[in-house]
């Protein structure tokens, strides 16, 4: 069932007072308006939005496409971050690490490495770009930082090389391993 209901009462809103709301979302965008029986066919689960009407809902709402069609595995997402609290707690976690590209790694950074595929596991489940994330991320350090303009351009190299998808399978991978590790538990 997706989410639209749940949404629109988040907002404080009527079906109508949503419909007017939204429809001069779309008219700023150019897009098609919708009538109040359309969304409450959509909330009531009778009729479906199309595709570019997902889009535009998503965008409404600021939120996930998957995640307003009731397309998210919650019970992932739960089980990614008890993952995550665990290995937060326990070096037990890491010793698929102790082999391969990452054996003469030290236990933070190792530790850093997983939570960060387990980080990239949660952007795919919610379909967010993590790139677009991490970029955010780098930026409000460099705020933090008070680096000069050379500085800024060093620091951005570095850290953004890292975010470029070549790795994104094998993190993925990885990241799937240390839940498989969590299960096994």
């Amino acid at each position: 069932m997706n989410r639209l209901k749940e949404l629109r009462e988040q907002k404080g809103l009527s079906q109508s007072k949503l419909c007017l709301d939204l429809n001069c979302f779309l008219r700023d965008k150019e897009k098609k308006t919708i009538t109040f029986p359309t969304w409450s066919r959509w909330e009531n689960g009778i009729n479906t939005p199309t595709e570019a009407m997902w889009e535009n809902l998503a965008d409404y709402f600021k939120v996930p496409i998957s995640y307003i069609k009731g397309e998210i595995d919650i019970n992932k997402i739960q089980k990614i971050l008890q993952t995550m609290l665990l290995i937060n707690c326990t070096d037990s976690a890491l010793d698929s690490f102790n082999q391969g590209e990452f054996a003469d790694y030290d236990r933070e950074t190792k530790k850093c490495l997983a939570l960060n595929c387990l980080i990239l596991l949660i952007h795919q489940e919610l379909n967010i770009n993590p790139y677009d994330q991490f970029k955010a991320v780098v930026n409000k350090t460099i705020e933090l930082m008070s680096l000069t303009n050379k500085e800024k351009n060093s620091f951005i190299n570095k850290n953004m090389k890292h975010a470029n998808g070549s790795n994104k399978k094998r993190d993925i991978n990885i990241a799937n391993e240390l839940l498989n590790f969590y299960d096994n538990l």
